[in-house]
């Protein structure tokens, strides 16, 4: 179950997951320049490891979306960071949802939702792939889950 809590920012810090910046999975597989997301800076992980990569996965990713025979929900995804006090270790992620995971809810009604979740961890090209954001994103367009 998905608390109402993510944790980010600094040590003493939480953020609720409404507060958390999500974005539309539709904008990275809209990508037209398949190199800006090549490269990591302050508002963006690396995500392929070059050009040619991405270029392959975002067309087979929306592939693989045009091939449904239903709409489904659109997901939203978050940069995501959880800060374990007893050791220091903070642990770096990607949180991917559906669209209605936030819409209308208040932090309370937020508290008491439940949600199936499923973790996936990282290849070794690292956290942060291309890749894996396609899976989350039919896992929760097809699941209805929490990646």
């Amino acid at each position: 179950r998905m608390s109402e809590r993510a944790y980010s920012g600094d040590r003493h810090a939480s953020t609720s997951l409404p507060a958390l910046a999500w974005r539309p999975l539709q904008d990275l597989m809209d990508t037209t320049d398949p190199s800006k997301i090549c490269g990591a800076n302050e508002n963006q992980s690396r995500l392929a490891k070059d050009a040619d990569y991405a270029t392959s996965v975002l067309k087979a990713w929306r592939e693989d979306v045009s091939s449904r025979d239903h709409a489904s929900e659109q997901s939203i995804g978050t940069d995501f960071v959880y800060h374990e006090s007893k050791d220091g270790v903070d642990l770096y992620g990607y949180l991917v949802a559906p669209s209605s995971f936030l819409e209308g809810k208040s932090p309370s009604e937020m508290k008491t939702q439940s949600s199936p979740a499923i973790i996936l961890f990282h290849t070794g090209a690292g956290p942060q792939d291309i890749f894996l954001r396609w899976k989350a994103d039919m896992l929760v367009r097809e699941l209805n889950c929490i990646v």
